[in-house]
């Protein structure tokens, strides 16, 4: 038998089911009743249980099951949190994932504000054309420098999608 994910956009699609089971706190493949399941549901939910045992040997936890601990781990103090945090861009309805990790930061004494648009004066969006995606690095890099200088004791975050294939880029953009 081949591995369930050997084709690549099956390994993208379980990877993206991987994601949603955590961020919805969905039940774990591994306690679906296999009766009755699909075909793909039913390799989905072996190779479920054989990825968590294999992550269990080696002591290993991925981005979405620790995700999925954060808001106890903020909660029982063993992560730091700001005293003040301003989210900004979060237009979507947020997941019950990114509610309960922003209901753990409040819980920890963290202060979060989530600025509206105002009507009377809205914000234009600037757009930037950029060729390459170390430029894209240089660029965020270069915006953040700019909001600090104006305020040194800020601490702002930029999202790297794919960060850890990435990260080779995005050190030399960030430490410059």
């Amino acid at each position: 038998m081949t591995d369930f994910f050997a084709n690549h956009q099956v390994a993208e699609r379980g990877e993206r089911a991987w994601g949603r089971i955590h961020e919805f706190a969905l039940p774990l493949p591994e306690s679906w009743p296999a009766l009755h399941l699909p075909e793909d549901n039913r390799r989905f939910r072996e190779w479920a249980g054989r990825y968590r045992r294999a992550c269990a040997e080696r002591g290993l936890v991925d981005e979405w099951a620790f995700a999925a601990e954060l808001p106890e781990l903020i909660r029982s103090g063993a992560v730091r949190v700001p005293a003040h945090i301003t989210l900004l861009g979060f237009d979507l309805e947020m997941t019950p994932l990114q509610q309960r990790v922003l209901a753990a930061l409040r819980d920890a004494g963290s202060t979060l504000t989530h600025p509206t648009a105002d009507p009377g004066n809205p914000v234009e969006p600037v757009l930037v054309r950029i060729q390459h995606p170390e430029d894209e690095l240089a660029a965020a890099a270069r915006w953040a420098r700019e909001h600090l200088r104006g305020a040194p004791d800020a601490r702002i975050a930029v999202e790297v999608p794919d960060l850890a294939t990435r990260l080779a880029m995005a050190a030399p953009a960030f430490q410059q």
